[in-house]
């Protein structure tokens, strides 16, 4: 049971603070090997990958593609209706995109902080629970592909 509240603690580690293998291994006892076994096991590149490059960051690029665009419009002096036309395509995709927020991602960084809450106010009742969170990850990554 230890050694899936080390498994938990090592993907947060990981995932959410960007420490290394070996920052993990050596601040909470566990062998690299097992740590890079649990990492490909997991996915933990990819849950680190997609926690720093969710919709967010997509929203945040069409909106700064709209800012440029807006820009050439007013620096030509004119608007034209294909300029017009380009904006508002990019607004519209923009609105879509803020409205399906990355569910996956929000899903798994509740959850995340469930844990997180859980191991410092509840340890003990969160050792009963570690194989049902692993079981949930795993459930929430497959229904929800990124």
């Amino acid at each position: 049971m230890a050694r899936s509240i080390d498994r938990l603690t090592a993907r947060r580690l990981y995932v959410e603070e960007g420490k290394t293998i070996e920052q993990i291994s050596v601040s909470i006892n566990v062998p690299r090997a097992t740590l890079y076994r649990w990492k490909d096991e997991e996915g933990w590149d990819k849950d680190r990958e997609m926690l720093h490059t969710t919709s967010l960051s997509a929203l945040r690029s069409t909106y700064l593609l709209a800012v440029r665009q807006l820009e050439e419009m007013v620096t030509a002096g004119k608007i034209d209706a294909r300029q017009a036309d380009a904006f508002n395509k990019i607004i519209s995709g923009a609105k879509r995109l803020s409205s399906t927020i990355d569910k996956r991602a929000n899903i798994l960084d509740g959850f995340e902080e469930f844990v997180s809450f859980m191991e410092q106010f509840h340890s003990d009742a969160l050792k009963e629970m570690v194989e049902f969170i692993i079981e949930f990850r795993t459930y929430a990554k497959n229904k929800f592909p990124a």
